[in-house]
């Protein structure tokens, strides 16, 4: 149901989640070191944060790596269907 506090606890926990992928692309460019599934899940995960409102400016790695995967050749082509 939605009202202020359950938002204001989905947005809580939201932060909390991509505040973990930024940390675990501290030192890689994808989450596993090279990409893989766990990248198209989370990945689609970040695009809908994103296009719900969530502020990514916060998470430089977290940026740099939906950058990357919107550079991929498959996600370009995909985007165009």
């Amino acid at each position: 149901r939605k009202n202020e506090v359950n938002v204001a606890r989905a947005l809580k926990l939201l932060k909390v989640a991509l505040r973990n992928v930024d940390n675990r692309l501290k030192d890689r460019n994808f989450l596993a070191g090279e990409f893989s599934g766990a990248d198209i899940m989370t990945g689609h995960a970040c695009f809908g944060a994103m296009n719900a409102g969530a502020e990514i400016e916060d998470y430089k790695q977290l940026k740099a790596y939906i950058d990357r995967l919107l550079e991929r050749p498959a996600l370009k082509k995909a985007r165009t269907l």
